[in-house]
């Protein structure tokens, strides 16, 4: 059995799709809810049509974030979990592997389960269970899941459209209603029972080549490289006036990464750190020929320079030899840069690496003490049954609590009359 799963989300603000309004009429408004709260479907369907229960994640730190929810109004078989920011997390996909795709894809060993490249899909919990358990797990290249995911080419896009108009209807006839916690589960299951139909989700395997298994079901096209853009950016020119001579520097250069400017003949660039014109860091650097030009442009000030934002060109520049890096001479010819320019060129070339980081290497990091009285809570997958157990159970000790404080109460009444 083939499997493929995802995840996708939806909010409680949709984009209508029907509105009533004069013909001709440029701007027409249409009605949608003011909350803009997140919720993440999972959703695994096989190559016979067949679809699991959805699991629905929702924004927030405890179960106290489900029971808002009108569970009972969800899909048959729908779960239920929490996360801080309503995303799919590691712990989230491994527990969605044990409690629902193990418990619902059948007995029959091995199966295929295809997915994306998330980080929550190649968890070392989920792999090494799926290794026990016979379920080969197969990850889809990056930038690839447009042509080979079922769920994108045939599921996704009916079930967004079918729950825009779900919710445009809803709020035509309700006019009084909003789309909120309570209105959302009846929603979803509307469009989750249109979309995910046995056709809609058959036909995802057949455009993706793999069942039945057709190797030119993708075209040709989606194999061709990416093209570079050739438009070059080109950067103002400026005037700068000299105060020893009459004469303008006049440049025109194209928008590269480094502090650096082309020289007057055009096919060079050279970056020195004589005392001329300085970085954004405050360093002294210049890209000038002599020292007598730099003290020309140096006391003109207000020079505006350049700047090479592709580190790949900057270093195709540098191997061309077309950057000339010139620091201060010692007696044997050794030149040395300073301190600061090897931090402006690691913060080019060391993406992972921040400019903070790199300045502070010394710096003894503090680490703050967490409290030992924070409160920790087992985390597991709620049904919509289960959520309404759980709120009858608050809901049975909050009446135990307010009957025992009555009581307290009452006694404390009896001792008083006692005493006096």
């Amino acid at each position: 059995m083939i499997w493929n799963m995802d995840e996708t989300g939806k909010s409680f603000e949709h984009d209508p799709v029907k509105v009533l309004a004069e013909k001709g009429t440029r701007n027409v408004p249409g009605r949608t809810s003011a909350m803009s709260t997140h919720v993440t479907i999972v959703a695994c369907v096989n190559a016979e049509g067949q679809k699991m229960s959805p699991l629905l994640i929702v924004q927030g730190k405890t179960e106290r974030s489900v029971f808002g929810f009108n569970t009972t109004e969800a899909p048959s078989g729908t779960m239920w979990d929490y996360q801080d920011s309503g995303w799919m997390s590691d712990r989230i996909g491994e527990k969605w592997f044990k409690d629902i795709f193990l418990k619902q894809c059948g007995v029959e060993r091995p199966q295929l389960l295809i997915l994306d490249g998330h980080s929550s899909h190649e968890s070392l919990a989920l792999i090494q269970e799926g290794i026990r358990e016979n379920i080969v797990i197969l990850s889809l290249p990056p930038h690839t899941t447009h042509y080979l995911q079922p769920l994108d080419r045939s599921v996704f896009g009916p079930f967004n459209k079918q729950y825009d108009r779900a919710c445009s209807e809803f709020l035509q006839e309700n006019m009084l209603h909003k789309i909120d916690k309570w209105t959302f589960p009846s929603l979803f299951k509307t469009a989750w029972n249109e979309a995910l139909s046995k056709q809609n989700i058959k036909s995802g395997f057949r455009a993706c080549g793999i069942y039945p298994f057709n190797p030119h079901a993708i075209p040709p096209e989606a194999y061709l490289p990416s093209e570079a853009s050739e438009n070059k950016v080109e950067a103002p020119t400026f005037d700068q006036p000299s105060e020893k001579s009459n004469a303008h520097c006049s440049i025109t250069a194209p928008v590269y990464s480094a502090t650096a400017i082309p020289t007057t003949s055009g096919d060079e660039i050279q970056v020195c750190s004589a005392s001329a014109i300085p970085t954004a860091s405050g360093d002294e650097m210049v890209s000038i020929e002599n020292e007598e030009q730099a003290s020309t442009m140096s006391e003109a000030g207000d020079f505006v320079q350049p700047e090479i934002e592709d580190p790949e060109a900057l270093l195709q520049l540098i191997l061309d030899d077309k950057i000339h890096l010139v620091g201060t001479a010692d007696d044997d010819g050794t030149i040395e840069l300073s301190e600061s320019w090897n931090n402006e060129v690691n913060s080019l070339f060391l993406p992972f690496e921040s400019n903070a980081q790199v300045n502070n290497k010394d710096t003894p990091v503090t680490q703050t003490k967490k409290p030992n009285n924070v409160s920790k809570q087992s985390h597991r997958l709620l049904t919509s049954e289960e959520v309404v157990q759980e709120k009858l159970l608050m809901q049975q000790r909050k009446e135990e609590k307010e009957k025992k404080k009555e009581e307290n109460k009452l006694k404390k009444i009896e001792r008083e009359n006692k005493e006096s």
